[in-house]
Formats: structure tokens, C-alpha cells, sequence
């Protein structure tokens, strides 16, 4: 019975059935891509474009048949519920751990832009112009453009705050997303500037009307539109205070420092970075930049800015990015965006973005997303672990055998994920471990097989065949060849095993969720090991942190690792046993049982149970990676300290003060891993001097951190010489990454040495 005048209704709205199955459709077409599948910033940002576009045309045939501004406004937003039920309804097949601050950011991406298509529909429904869909149209596309080419084309900044389709809050790689005050502040400005429309459109009615009382309104809708106006300029004005954009000047006087080396200008916070540390900095960055003059052939006609934040929170606050590194290689002047600690695996990468501007073409970039990052990859410095060509050969070595690590199990198929890892969606839809090392491996084929001017004539064209001679299918087996030659590695087969098997965010359950006992534990370690140097630890609150993340997940091996460290320091050892006992069974990576094992072995150990504290260690060596060679030294260690001594080491604040005791406790490499840690690099040299271990892995243990602490206490003579030994002790050793990355410490010591003579 209730069929008949439900159809009858929506004959006369049509626009209600028309706009209510575009949202159908779209939803549906979402519900089988990760991350755009459920109610979240991906999915928000769709719906809002779609939204934008499908009420403003609706609302133009609602107007048409006489219908009131409010009347259309309110039912344009109450069809935002079927796009939210079908993304809520995903959640019966897919988990979206995110769901409150999902809808959250639905709410506010679509409600604004529904509202203003309705009132610029408004607005041109009451003009004089022709072809009002078309204009709409053409002006939402203008609109939503403009928006994205003024803030991302014009500002250092990787967010967007779109008046048509939401927005965009930050990298697609950032784990947690950045929500800014800014936002709130620009779909503000944008519910604004849909009460101007409003108010136009109501004053060309006012205006077009015979009636007196009709023509006094459009008096209070100019009075109206004259505030509105106001507040609109204000905004604008008032924009990078608001956190809507990010302008330069506010960027570098967030920062505060600033230093110019030769080819860079660095600016850094000096409230994280010490003078000393900066310069190094600007050092580094100098040799990085020689390097790949030398590597590519070219180097920037404009001089780089280099800016390096101190924290996740603040370059999110800045930038929109958390903790991704970015080389936004379409403003005007090349420039790195990095996050302090990780410059050193970061570097490189980001300067190699900005050197290929200049053989980048239109966008300064290759339109392959692969050779992109592939470029990136290949000049990258020794990291100490096998480089991409022995990853990708463990990798289909591996895959031979039915292992899940993301690359075909011969040549052919090898070659095909290369072709395929060109474009964004093979780049993007693949593991990121995969994709990145993959192209890496291709492009430092190519880079060594035909030098970089070949490399740089295809990154801008994509003509292989006319560059190369033979198309890229054909080359990428060449490769492919070359790389079922490589010899087996298992160090790379170990590595490959853990990083190629780690799902990408579009095979995540719950992408851009940090669980509460992440962000807890991440808040108590910045508590205890503050960034800032004037900042003292707080052991109260980094306890309560803690204690709180134990509570939500009791099994949690980072929150167990720090609370056992302060717990063993405060002389409450056995509580820690009976915790990490529980946990050592629980279902965790290999690494965290290690992590678990070893505080365990602290705990027994403190305690003067030898014989349990033994088999505790025993347990996390087995555990260990082969790769964790700093982790077996400081096992060895521990082993040969007192209770006494281990407490003091363990204890993770007071750095200076447990440096002393260690020292009249007899263990000078605790005490110089407890100098470092306190920034007393000159102290952790001398007490490293007294430091004469037989064990050769101690012994190389000793180059290393030797070499690390010289360099930092700025005697860049010793740390090239000790460097140049690390690499000789881990090339007898028969490990030759580590070698290549103590080869390259060395060389730039030496480097700096040549610079500032000493």
C-alpha cells in the first residue's frame, strides 16, 4: 500500500531518486577497494566530490520546480545517510577500527560541500545566465582545482582543504593521519561562503520581484552579504595563522634556525638540534649532494631548502605529513621535508626527488610513479643491510618456494612486476617493501648497465624503445636475468622474509588506526627520552602512559619493554617477571619475543638468578635477527655485569648519573652508552679507550660505537680512522653490507676532515 505514493513522491522529487542512486553507485564501486571501502578520509573525500556535483545539479531542478532554499538544503543533507549507511554496512565484511573518527571526518568533509553546491545552485537558479548546469559544473570543477593548485602548488604543505570534495589530510603512507585545527577552521570559511551565495541568490530574487516588501529584503541581504564578505576576507587573510595553508615565513619562524651551507639551506628546531649537531647536519647533507652530482650528472639551479622537524606532532602540524619524508618536486624551488631521526635512512632519498627536477619535464617528475621512487632507491647510500638487486634475487629465490613475498617465481613474471610497478595503481596497489625495492633494483641496473644519461632522457618521456633501443618488457627481463644470476644471500633471504610479507595499507584491516596502546607507549617514551635538550624526562607521567597502555593490552611488548626498564630500576624486578612471563607466549613478531626475552633476562638477572637470567638471553639470541648485531653485544654485556651495574644500565633516565656509577661499576661500554645517551659524546669516547674486549663481535661492537661518538664529539679524524677499521673487522667477518656502510661512514669523515682539517 505504502509503494504507490512513495513512487508518486519521488515523481515529483525526482532529483531525490536520481541523487539518492548516484550515492548507490558510488558507495558500491567503493566497497571493494581497501581504504576507500569504509567510512573514513578516503571514502569522506569521494562521497563529498560526488556529493558537491550531484546536489548542486539536483537542487537546480528543485529550484525549477518551486522549491525553497531550506527545503532543498535539508534534503540534499539528509541523502548524505545513504552513502554513510552503505560505508557503515561495509563494516559487516571489512573492519574499520577508525569508525568514530570515520565518520567524524564524513560529517565534516560532505555537510560543508552539500551546502555550498545547494547555495551556489541558488545563486545561479535566481541569475541571468544560460546553460546553469553547465556553468555549475564547469564552475565546481574550477573551484575544486583552483583550491588544489593554490594549496598545494603555491605552499610547502601536503594537505588541502577542499571547498568541493573534503579535502586531503596528508600522505597516503602516514599510518596516522593529521588532523589539524585548520581543518575545522576552512569548512568554516566554506559553510560561510555558502551563506554569501545564499544571500546573492536571495538579492537577485529581491531584485527581480515588483513587490515592495520583496525589493526592502534585498537591503538586509546586501547588509548581510556585506558581513559575510567581511568574514570571508578576514579568513582568507587570516589563513596560514588559521592552519588552512602553510606559507613559507611561517614555516621557517615555526623552526626558528636556520643554516646555509653551500648548495643547502637547512632550517631546524634549535631547541632539538644543538649547534654542533646542525652544522654536522649541514655537512652531511653537502657530502649527499656531491654524490649524486657525481651519480646523475646534473645537479639543482637553485639552491635546496632542507627543513627538518623534531617530531611527528610537529611536522604534522606543519605540513599535514607525520612521519613521511617528502620532496614535493612541484613548487617552484627544490626542496626536502624530513623528521629528525630518520634523516639518515631519508636523506638521500628525498635530495635524489629534488635533483630530478631538472630532467623531471612539465611536473618536474616522471608521470611513472615507479621510476619515481625506483631513481630515489638506486642512489640511496649503504644502509648496512643487502641492497635492493640482493633483496630482489632472495625475494624470487624465496618465491620459488610457495612463500607469499610479492614477486612472481621466475624471470618472466619478475619482468611483468616491473611493467606493471610503473603505473600508480600496480605502485601503489603492491606491498611498499616490494614496490620500492623492486624499482629500485631495476633502476640501479640501468643506472650501471647504461650510466645516468639514459636514465634521465626516459624518466621524463617513458620512451624506453627509443632510448634503450628495445621496449621496457623486453629490458625489465634482460634484468630479470640478471637477476635470477645474483648469488644466494641468506642475510637477504632473512630480511626479505619479514619485509616483503608486511601487508600494504590497502591490504590493512584497519588502515590509518594507531591502536590506544601504540599512541600511549609512543606519548611515554617522549616523556622519558624528550626531543627537546632543555627538556628533563618526567618518569611520572611516562608511567602513567604506561600503565595505562598495559591496562588496554597487557601483552603489549613495547609498553612491557620500557615499563619492565623502569620498573627494574626502581628495584620492583619481580613484577616484571610475572608480567613478561605471561607475554612470552602471546602471539607477537620474532622481534618482540626477542625484546620480551631479553627484558626477562634483565629482570632474572637483577635479581642474581644467573642460571634463569642465561636461558633468558639464550632464548632472545636465538630470536634475534641475523642482522641485530648492536642487540648480541649489548646481550654479551649484560652477561658479564653485576646486578647492580645492570639496573643502572637499564634504567631508561638519569643517563649522566648511571654513566658515573657504571664507570665505578667497572663496565666503561655501558657507561659510554649511557654518556651518549646524556649527549656526552667526549665521555663516551674516553670511557670506550678503556675498553679492551677479547670477543670479536665486541670488538667490532667497540669500532662502531667508537666511530659514532668521535664524530659526534666532532673528532672527525678518529671516527674516519675507526670507521675505516669497522669496515675491515666486518669485511673478515664476511659481512660485506656492513662493510659498505662503515666504508661510506669512513669516506665521509674523511670528507669533512679534507673540508675542515680536522
Amino acid at each position: 500500500m505504502l509503494v504507490g505514493p512513495m513512487l508518486e513522491a519521488l515523481r515529483r522529487r525526482p532529483w531525490i531518486a536520481w541523487s539518492a542512486g548516484v550515492y548507490v553507485g558510488t558507495c558500491a564501486l567503493l566497497w571493494p577497494v581497501p581504504v576507500f571501502g569504509v567510512l573514513h578520509a578516503e571514502s569522506s573525500a569521494v562521497v563529498a566530490g560526488v556529493g558537491f556535483f550531484t546536489s548542486g545539479l539536483g537542487a537546480l531542478g528543485a529550484f525549477q520546480r518551486g522549491r525553497s532554499l531550506r527545503t532543498a538544503a535539508s534534503a540534499f543533507v539528509a541523502l548524505l545517510g545513504v552513502p554513510w549507511a552503505m560505508l557503515t554496512l561495509s563494516l559487516l565484511w571489512r573492519a574499520n577500527c577508525a569508525y568514530p573518527l570515520g565518520l567524524g571526518l564524513f560529517l565534516t568533509f560532505t555537510v560543508p560541500s552539500i551546502l555550498l553546491a545547494v547555495a551556489v545552485a541558488y545563486a545561479l537558479h535566481h541569475s541571468r545566465l544560460w546553460w546553469k548546469r553547465l556553468v555549475f559544473v564547469l564552475g565546481g570543477l574550477a573551484l575544486a582545482m583552483g583550491s588544489l593548485a593554490y594549496d598545494l602548488g603555491l605552499h610547502p604543505q601536503v594537505f588541502t582543504y577542499n571547498p568541493v570534495f573534503g579535502g586531503v589530510l596528508g600522505p597516503i603512507y602516514d599510518e596516522e593521519l593529521a588532523v589539524r585545527p585548520g581543518l575545522f577552521w576552512a569548512k568554516g570559511l566554506t559553510l560561510v561562503l555558502a551563506a554569501w551565495l545564499a544571500c546573492v541568490g536571495g538579492w537577485l530574487t529581491s531584485k527581480q520581484s515588483t513587490r515592495a516588501h520583496r525589493q526592502g529584503h534585498a537591503r538586509r541581504f546586501v547588509v548581510a552579504g556585506g558581513v559575510l564578505s567581511a568574514v570571508l576576507a578576514a579568513g582568507v587573510l587570516a589563513a596560514p595563522q588559521l592552519g588552512i595553508v602553510m606559507t613559507y615565513a611561517a614555516l621557517e619562524r615555526s623552526l626558528g634556525g636556520h643554516l646555509a651551507t653551500e648548495y643547502v639551506d637547512l632550517f631546524y628546531d634549535p631547541t632539538s638540534l644543538q649547534d654542533d649537531e646542525a652544522w654536522r647536519l649541514g655537512q652531511l647533507h653537502e657530502y649527499r649532494y656531491a654524490q649524486l652530482r657525481e651519480a646523475l650528472g646534473v645537479e639543482p639551479e637553485q639552491r635546496i631548502q632542507s627543513f627538518v622537524y623534531p617530531d611527528p606532532d610537529t611536522k604534522a602540524r606543519l605540513t599535514g605529513a607525520r612521519t613521511t619524508s617528502v620532496a614535493p618536486v612541484w613548487l617552484g624551488t627544490p626542496q626536502v621535508h624530513l623528521l629528525e631521526d630518520r634523516i639518515a635512512s631519508s636523506l638521500t632519498h628525498e635530495l635524489a626527488h629534488a635533483f630530478s627536477r631538472e630532467f623531471g619535464g612539465i611536473l618536474n617528475a616522471s608521470w611513472s610513479i615507479g621510476l619515481v621512487e625506483g631513481l630515489a632507491v638506486a642512489v640511496e647510500p649503504p644502509d648496512g643491510l643487502p641492497d635492493p638487486t640482493a633483496q630482489v634475487a632472495a625475494a624470487l629465490r624465496i618465491a620459488a618456494s610457495d612463500s607469499d613475498v610479492g614477486l612472481g617465481s621466475g624471470a618472466e613474471e619478475l619482468a611483468r612486476a616491473v611493467v606493471q610497478t610503473q603505473s600508480l595503481a600496480g605502485f601503489w596497489g603492491g606491498r611498499a617493501a616490494v614496490s620500492y625495492t623492486t624499482m629500485g633494483a631495476f633502476v640501479g641496473w640501468l643506472l650501471d648497465a647504461y650510466g645516468a644519461a639514459p636514465v634521465r632522457a626516459v624518466y621524463p618521456s617513458l620512451d624506453y624503445e627509443g632510448v634503450f633501443g628495445v621496449p621496457l618488457g623486453t629490458l625489465a627481463l634482460q634484468w630479470a636475468r640478471h637477476i635470477e644470476a645474483q648469488p644466494r644471500d641468506t642475510l637477504a633471504e632473512a630480511i626479505v622474509a619479514y619485509r616483503f610479507v608486511q601487508p600494504s595499507l590497502f591490504e590493512r584491516d584497519c588502515p590509518h588506526h594507531v591502536p590506544r596502546p601504540v599512541r600511549l607507549t609512543r606519548d611515554a617514551e617522549l616523556a622519558l627520552f624528550p626531543l627537546r635538550i632543555s627538556v628533563e624526562a618526567d618518569t611520572a607521567t611516562a608511567r602513567r602512559l604506561l600503565e595505562a597502555a598495559l591496562e588496554a593490552e597487557p601483552h603489549y611488548p613495547s609498553a612491557l619493554w620500557l615499563w619492565g626498564a623502569m620498573q627494574i630500576a626502581e628495584g620492583r624486578a619481580a613484577s616484571v617477571i610475572d608480567a613478561v612471563e605471561q607475554a612470552v607466549g602471546a602471539d607477537t613478531l620474532l622481534a618482540q619475543q626477542a625484546q620480551l626475552a631479553i627484558r626477562l633476562g634483565d629482570a632474572y638477572a637483577v635479581q642474581g638468578d644467573a642460571t634463569r637470567a642465561t636461558a633468558a638471553y639464550a632464548r632472545a639470541d636465538a630470536l634475534l635477527t641475523p642482522y641485530a648485531e648492536r642487540s648480541r653485544a649489548v646481550l654479551m654485556l649484560k652477561q658479564s655485569a653485576s646486578p647492580e651495574a645492570l639496573r643502572r644500565f637499564v634504567q631508561p633516565y638519569a643517563h649522566a648519573d648511571a654513566a658515573a656509577a657504571l664507570e665505578a661499576h667497572g663496565q666503561p661500554a655501558m657507561a659510554a652508552i649511557q654518556w651518549a645517551l646524556a649527549n656526552e659524546y667526549d665521555r663516551a669516547v674516553a670511557s670506550l679507550q678503556m675498553f679492551d674486549p677479547e670477543n670479536q663481535l665486541l670488538k667490532r661492537a667497540r669500532l662502531v660505537w667508537l666511530s659514532n661518538y668521535a664524530g659526534l664529539a666532532g673528532d672527525n679524524a678518529l671516527a674516519a680512522e675507526l670507521a675505516a677499521q669497522a669496515e675491515s673487522a666486518f669485511r673478515d667477518d664476511d659481512q660485506p653490507w656492513a662493510a659498505a656502510f662503515w666504508a661510506d661512514r669512513a669516506a665521509f669523515n674523511r670528507w669533512l676532515v679534507a673540508r675542515t682539517g680536522g
